[in-house]
């Protein structure tokens, strides 16, 4: 991840960092609306994360383009609603090692309500419940998988 101030990130760094984050999961999304039409059914669910519920003062892009992905869920959401298709994302924070590390560091600072990092399962439970039936009145929603870290964000 990216950890440019506005005077320091270079725009190929931006158009790099938005790439990743946005524009591939918009062209994600497209690409599966052809078999979900013909279905009349599917789910989409975009990993988000809690950095583009607030600003942050050394990763303006990678803020910038989640935030992106909390606008762009919700307005596919409508978009494809009437088409039996659900959209909605999933807010993680902090879990696992970080973006291009393979382990995570023993003193990687985690502050959230539930005491812990993240693993990747937490996430996988949510997109299970997300993409199951259990769900079926859930639509354009962000669901925050974070341990509570929103909640006591400062």
């Amino acid at each position: 991840m990216n950890r440019g101030r506005i005077e320091t990130i270079t725009s190929e760094e931006w158009d790099k960092l938005m790439a990743v984050n946005l524009k591939g999961l918009f062209f994600c999304c497209r690409a599966v609306l052809p078999m979900m039409r013909a279905q009349k059914s599917g789910k989409i669910i975009n990993i988000a994360s809690t950095s583009g519920h607030g600003g942050r003062k050394e990763a303006t892009a990678y803020t910038t383009a989640k935030a992106g992905v909390l606008n762009l869920t919700r307005s596919i959401a409508i978009q494809l609603a009437p088409q039996g298709i659900r959209v909605n994302s999933i807010s993680p924070n902090r879990i696992g090692s970080p973006v291009g590390q393979d382990e995570v560091p023993e003193n990687r600072f985690v502050k959230n309500l539930a005491g812990r990092r993240g693993v990747p399962m937490d996430i996988a439970k949510a997109a299970v419940f997300l993409a199951s039936d259990e769900s079926d009145f859930i639509y354009a929603v962000d669901l925050p998988v974070d341990g509570g870290a929103l909640a006591i964000r400062d």
